[in-house]
């Protein structure tokens, strides 16, 4: 199972126990056996049906979508997990005094600004390298 598999994975565990309480309830409230959920959870998502998946997500309330993009957001939009990585950014701001979060917040979207930035600039070198007509044999 891929690391994203294994995320989307352990996701869905906790939506089921949040939402049904345990897989036995889920898996009745779908009209299965506990042996194909357990089945999707032991694979992984990628690893099963299409029209598998989007009945869980359905079920779940989460974005088939979102899914695809190796993320679970539920049907409102809201980001139902978050990584390890974001919760520590969470923590983080949350340690924070009040009158420094906003700065908290403009930083780091200054930083996500200058990324976007780099790779913008990445993709025009990129595209007007690949245009340069000085360097096209024009004998061929």
């Amino acid at each position: 199972m891929n690391p994203n598999d294994e995320y989307l994975t352990e996701s869905m565990k906790k939506l089921i126990k949040n939402n049904f309480g345990s897989v036995e309830n889920f898996a009745k409230e779908l009209g299965v056996s506990t042996n194909t959920i357990y089945g999707v959870l032991n694979r992984g998502i990628y690893s099963v049906s299409f029209s598998r998946v989007a009945t869980l997500s359905d079920y779940l309330k989460i974005s088939l979508d979102g899914l695809a993009e190796g993320n679970i957001i539920s049907l409102d939009g809201r980001v139902e997990h978050v990584s390890s990585d974001e919760e520590e950014l969470l923590e983080a701001y949350r340690g924070l005094p009040e009158s420094l979060r906003e700065y908290a917040i403009e930083s780091l979207c200054q930083v996500h600004e200058k990324y976007e930035n780099l790779l913008k600039n990445m993709v025009d070198k990129t595209i007007k390298s690949n245009l340069d007509l000085s360097q096209v044999n024009w004998d061929e």
